[in-house]
């Protein structure tokens, strides 16, 4: 299982595509909040972490580790 995290993730068109070529998403990190709220909307299934990315520690940034398999 290949794995992915999308940052910058926008609305998710690259997670759509990187899905649809076999991958898993992982989660999805975006600052706008307007993009968030159409990426929870259309990933229910994701974690959605909305915010600057600089101002995430490592912990916040662990809580996307990929599930056991």
């Amino acid at each position: 299982m290949v794995t992915f995290l999308d940052l910058f993730a926008g609305c998710g068109g690259f997670s759509v595509g990187l899905k649809k070529a076999g991958l898993v998403s992982i989660g999805e990190i975006e600052l706008d909040e307007w993009a968030s709220e159409s990426l929870r909307f259309n990933f229910p299934e994701s974690r959605v972490l909305q915010g600057d990315i600089k101002e995430f520690d490592e912990a916040t940034i662990g809580q996307f580790e990929p599930a056991p398999v």
